[in-house]
């Protein structure tokens, strides 16, 4: 139980530190990609899926990814900050999704 709960709280702190270095779009659609490396840390466990969790992961990031950065056309545009994801944000997502997946 040790290492799940190391594993739980780098992902919490990976996840939340991140939103110093991107946006706020960039860390929902991050965190809603969950799924895949769940998966394939279960798969490299020796886990097997059905064709249809497949189909649900790629529905469910592809529908979410369409979701946080469609933007309507009126729109106003979005400020640097938001629109700048720096790549120590990025690791730190990398991480945090790497330990939700442990």
């Amino acid at each position: 139980f040790v290492l799940i709960s190391i594993s739980y709280v780098g992902a919490m702190f990976g996840s939340s530190f991140s939103l110093k270095f991107v946006s706020y779009p960039t860390q929902v659609l991050a965190k809603s990609c969950k799924m895949i490396p769940v998966m394939i840390m279960g798969i490299a466990l020796g886990r097997t899926y059905n064709r249809t969790k497949y189909v649900c992961v790629v529905v469910i990031t592809s529908g979410v990814a369409f979701f946080v950065y469609n933007k309507p056309a009126a729109s106003p545009a979005m400020s640097a900050s938001e629109a700048e994801d720096s790549v120590t944000g990025l690791t730190l997502l990398l991480f945090s999704l790497f330990c939700d997946g442990f």
